[in-house]
């Protein structure tokens, strides 16, 4: 598969927008999951500046999880930033791992026993987030 000419791998996330007539009307990758980016033309890991906007996509490291919130370290890019730190519950997460162990990467939906921490691990997971007014509306592990 393409957009614009550019070929999707296993694993990137797409938007998708239809019209009342359901037929697609715009389709974008929003993130790569082989190089572990985002695609800079359309979005990067946000700013807390926009903590609450309508849609927004988030890229990190699991810096600490439990039962109930997971913190999620990502690095802003702008020249001296710093590494923001956001905290999100967990119940009802829907979570989406990126699996590659058996050497054909596969989506899999999961729970939220494959979020592995820093603080607790020696591997810690790299997750996407994607949240609606702040809130989680789904997240996908992706593992090293």
């Amino acid at each position: 598969l393409e957009i614009s000419g550019e070929p999707l791998g296993r694993g990137d996330v797409l938007e998708v927008g239809f019209n009342k007539s359901n037929e697609i009307v715009i389709a974008r990758r929003v993130f790569d999951a082989d190089l572990r980016a985002f695609d800079s033309r359309f979005t990067q890991n946000p700013t807390d500046a926009n903590q609450v906007a309508a849609d927004r996509y988030l890229y990190g490291t699991v810096d600490y999880f439990n039962e109930a919130v997971m913190t999620v370290a990502t690095v802003d890019l702008a020249p001296g930033a710093q590494t923001a730190y956001e905290h999100y519950p967990v119940s009802g997460l829907t979570v989406y791992e990126y699996n590659t162990e058996n050497g054909k990467p596969e989506i899999i939906k999961t729970d939220s026993s494959v979020i592995h921490d820093e603080k607790n691990n020696n591997y810690p997971a790299k997750i996407f987030l994607y949240t609606k007014n702040a809130v989680v509306q789904f997240a996908i592990v992706y593992h090293d």
